[in-house]
C-alpha cells in the first residue's frame, strides 16, 4: 500500500473455462429448463488470459490482491501460490440458493460477499486489460471510485441486445434518485471538462425530468462494497430475481452497471476522463488487424477487446491480437508457471 493511501485496493477477475467437460454437462442440464441471453462466442477462449496478468504485474504492481473468481476450473499455467493471488470459487461467496449459476450477472452482483475483499476494488471482465502504467488514484481518489457521469440515451440495436439491461438499470436509478437534485448537488462532477465532448450531452438533457440513460464504457469499474450492500438493501427483490435465474436474461436482469450507476447518482465518485480507455468490437479478422495498433501503441490506459466472431476465424483473429500484445508483454509474469 502506498504511503499516501490509507486503504487497500483489490482487483476482481471472473473467468470461465467453456471447454471444461464437467461444467458443460452441468450447464447443458439447466439449459433445457431455462432460456438465456447467451451468445455462441461468450465461451470462446482466445488464449489471452496470461496477458491480463502480465499487464497487471507491469502496470499496477501496487494492487493488494487479485481475486480470481471461477466455477472451479483453474488454468494449468496459473501460479496459484503467488502471494497476491486469491482463488475464489462460486461456492465460496455466492449464496447456495443461487447455485449453480451460469450467469455473469449473478457472479457480478454478489462480489461484495467474497471473504476478505477490500472495500475498494476494481471489477474486470476477462476481456479488459491495462495497457499502460497506472497509479492507484487512476481508480480511486479521496476514497471514492473514479468514473464519468455522462447522460446517454439508450438506443438498443435490437430487442435481444445487452442495452436492455440499461433500460432496467435506468429505471432503478430514476426510482431511487431525483435527476435534478443529483446533478445540482454535484454540479462540477457532472459538468466536467474531462468528459469533453460528451459533456454536452449533460447540457442537452437538462430539460428532461428523468435520466434517459447513463454512459457505459465497458471498461474495468471502480467499486465499493458499501454500494453493493446499499443496493441489495434497496433493491433486494430485483437482484434476488436476477440471481435466481441460472442464465443471464437481458430483458429481465440487472448487472454490475446498477452498482456503478448508483455510485454516480449518489455522488460517491470522482470525475475521470472518457479517454481513460477504449472499447473495440472485433467481428472479423480485418477488425483484429485494424485495432491491433491500439494494443501495439498502448494508445489508452485500458482496453476492452469485445469479441463477436461466430466462426473458427476467431483463432486467426486471436493470433493477431496475441502478436500485438507480444510487443510489450511477451515475457511471462510471476503469475505464470
Amino acid at each position: 500500500m502506498s504511503k499516501d493511501r490509507a486503504y487497500p485496493i483489490d482487483f476482481v477477475l471472473p473467468w470461465v473455462d467453456g471447454s471444461d467437460p464437467a461444467w458443460r454437462v452441468k450447464k447443458a442440464k439447466f439449459e433445457k429448463e431455462e432460456s438465456s441471453s447467451v451468445h455462441v462466442f461468450d465461451y470462446q477462449d482466445w488464449g489471452l488470459l496470461p496477458y491480463w496478468f502480465r499487464c497487471v504485474e507491469k502496470n499496477a504492481p501496487w494492487v493488494r490482491y487479485i481475486y480470481f473468481v471461477t466455477w472451479g476450473h483453474i488454468p494449468n499455467w496459473l501460479n496459484i501460490n503467488h502471494p497476491k493471488l486469491k482463488i475464489v470459487k462460486h461456492t465460496d461467496y455466492i449464496p447456495e440458493k443461487y447455485l449453480p449459476t451460469f450467469s455473469s450477472h449473478t457472479i457480478e452482483l454478489n462480489l461484495h460477499r467474497i471473504p476478505g475483499l477490500s472495500e475498494h476494488f476494481v471489477y474486470f471482465n476477462d476481456d479488459t486489460y491495462l495497457l499502460k502504467k497506472v497509479t492507484a488514484d487512476f481508480f480511486f481518489k479521496l476514497g471514492l471510485p473514479c468514473d464519468s457521469a455522462v447522460i446517454n440515451p439508450i438506443a438498443p440495436a435490437n430487442k435481444e441486445c445487452i442495452a436492455n439491461l440499461m433500460v432496467t438499470t435506468t429505471g432503478v436509478i430514476n426510482e431511487n434518485f431525483f435527476k435534478r437534485k443529483v446533478i445540482w448537488k454535484n454540479v462540477w462532477k457532472w459538468f466536467n471538462i474531462r468528459y469533453f465532448p460528451l459533456v454536452f450531452l449533460n447540457l442537452m438533457f437538462i430539460p428532461w425530468k428523468r435520466f434517459v440513460g447513463l454512459y457505459e464504457s465497458h471498461l474495468p469499474t471502480s467499486m465499493m462494497k458499501s454500494t453493493y450492500n446499499e443496493v441489495w438493501d434497496k433493491e433486494y427483490r430485483l437482484l434476488d430475481a436476477t440471481c435466481t435465474r441460472k442464465f443471464r436474461d437481458f430483458k429481465m436482469d440487472v448487472n454490475q452497471w446498477v452498482m456503478k450507476n448508483w455510485q454516480i447518482a449518489s455522488g460517491k465518485f470522482m470525475p475521470r476522463g472518457i479517454r481513460c480507455g477504449k472499447l473495440i468490437a472485433i467481428r472479423s479478422v480485418d477488425d483484429a488487424e485494424k485495432y491491433s495498433d491500439i494494443i501495439k501503441k498502448r494508445s489508452y490506459p485500458m482496453i476492452c477487446i469485445n469479441d463477436h466472431i461466430t466462426d473458427e476465424t476467431y483463432l486467426e483473429a486471436a493470433k493477431i491480437i496475441k502478436t500485438a500484445f507480444d510487443i510489450h508483454y511477451d515475457e511471462k509474469s510471476c503469475f505464470e508457471l
